[in-house]
């Protein structure tokens, strides 16, 4: 009976393991600052495989054409009328305004070569592991969408738990963005624990 119990829990043990495995390899990169509010974007170290590219723009080198922009088949892709392919090469602002002006677009990666830049517009941030790149980018410069948090609604009294949060103002009157962390301003005593 001990045998069996012992293999029972390697067993589930192992899928624990695989389930946390697939929790991280599937979580969102987070924002490494804040969301800015304007365009719901936050800087973000993102990678992106075939299935997930919408459009990627590329400087040819030594600038002597002008910017071509084509999907993972090779075909090419049109930015929004009011995105000049030209502009979105220039920098990572292009590159940001580029996924902002499409509907379809959650996060950007712009790279910088020696010869050539390149924007490529994605459905969404991937992490490293998800895209399946084997090494990381340490020249890319990328940004995903980010979200707020509604305000929250201030009951009074002593027994409502009351929430003080980690951002520029204040959480019942202001929305949080993505990341905020809140504490409670007490603790309940249960018992002799906290």
């Amino acid at each position: 009976v001990e045998v069996c119990s012992l293999k029972m829990l390697r067993t589930l043990g192992v899928l624990v393991v695989l389930a946390c495995s697939s929790i991280y390899v599937s979580a969102v990169p987070k924002c490494m600052g804040s969301c800015d509010t304007k365009d719901f974007m936050c800087s973000s170290t993102c990678y992106t495989n075939s299935e997930n590219l919408l459009c990627s723009c590329e400087d040819p080198p030594f600038g002597n054409n002008p910017a071509e922009c084509k999907d993972a088949e090779g075909n090419g892709c049109a930015l929004q009328p009011e995105v000049d392919p030209a502009a979105a090469v220039e920098d990572e602002d292009g590159c940001k305004a580029a996924c902002v002006a499409s509907a379809d677009c959650g996060a950007y990666i712009f790279d910088q070569f020696i010869n050539a830049n390149r924007c490529r517009l994605i459905k969404e941030c991937q992490s490293q592991q998800e895209a399946a790149v084997p090494t990381p980018c340490t020249d890319c410069l990328s940004g995903r969408t980010c979200h707020t948090c509604p305000t929250l609604t201030y009951t009074a009294g002593a027994t409502n738990i009351h929430w003080i949060c980690d951002s520029s103002g204040d959480a019942y009157n202001n929305e949080a963005v993505e990341g905020t962390k809140c504490t409670p301003t007490h603790r309940c005593k249960i018992g002799e624990n906290e």
